[in-house]
């Protein structure tokens, strides 16, 4: 009876050992992101900063709300590998780890960021705002919300087709607004107090947002040597002296769909 008890704490002490073994454990230097997972649910992944990157509490993770805790280095935060929320505004943060391809929505505003990590493909929410960055790193196609105000930004890189929010307001320099087809809200859309005088193109949207539609359409000379998203641009008339020129008694039209021809073709 005595063998076989000790047979059986022995075997158990194997069990312990190779669950022990295939544990791996990553260093969460930032002593006050320890005490935010300790605090968290996370005190049975960690053995003092150690956090056990393959406990079932970090895979099954998919929102992480660590703002408002003086936090300075999110080192550990790739092993959260399904992570769709981050919420880590407010804090002391200079850089960021990389991130989870999972991602879904980034609010990463009043912090210390001089530069953002590769941006996962599936982001759709981007706030980084109240940093000094002076950059964006590429934006994904998914991108749908953009909120990087006051800022040291310079200049944007190209954005999404379609944007539901677009605040870039006090970042005095950036001149010039990339081509955006379409904007999808009737509000969050902010260039004040950036260099910005004009617009690449149309910009598609419903109702009136005053800080689309009273901008004017760049030239293709203009002050900024901006880019133009435009081929064609002029006024639909109804030309009632048959002059092919549109004069101030005659009325513009709107929401009126045209057919560009060459010779009896339509141009795409």
């Amino acid at each position: 009876m005595k063998r076989r008890f000790l047979l059986l704490l022995t075997a158990l002490g194997l069990m312990l050992g190779v669950q022990k073994s295939l544990a791996q454990y990553m260093t969460i230097p930032d002593p006050n992101f320890v005490t935010w997972l300790q605090n968290n649910g996370y005190e049975t992944c960690m053995i003092g900063n150690q956090l056990d990157t393959t406990c079932p509490m970090v895979l099954a993770t998919t929102t992480i709300a660590c703002n408002y805790n003086n936090i300075s280095d999110l080192t550990g935060l790739e092993a959260f590998d399904n992570l769709i929320e981050l919420y880590c505004d407010n804090n002391q943060l200079t850089s960021l780890p990389p991130l989870p391809a999972s991602l879904g929505s980034l609010y990463c505003g009043i912090n210390q960021l001089t530069t953002l990590p590769p941006l996962p493909s599936s982001l759709t929410i981007l706030d980084c705002g109240y940093n000094q960055l002076t950059a964006l790193p590429p934006l994904p196609s998914s991108l749908e919300s953009l909120w990087c105000d006051h800022n040291q930004i310079t200049s944007l890189p190209p954005l999404p087709a379609v944007l539901g929010s677009l605040v870039i307001h006090g970042n005095p320099g950036i001149s010039c607004l990339p081509p955006l087809a379409a904007f999808t809200a009737t509000g969050s859309f902010n260039v004040s107090g950036t260099g910005i005088g004009c617009l690449p193109n149309v910009i598609q949207h419903a109702g009136y947002i005053a800080a689309i539609d009273t901008m004017p359409i760049c030239d293709v000379i203009n002050a900024n040597d901006c880019e133009v998203g435009w081929n064609i641009l002029g006024t639909v008339f109804k030309d009632d002296d048959s002059d092919c020129s549109f004069d101030t008694a005659e009325s513009a039209l709107k929401n009126v769909k045209v057919l560009v021809m060459q010779g009896d073709s339509v141009i795409n």
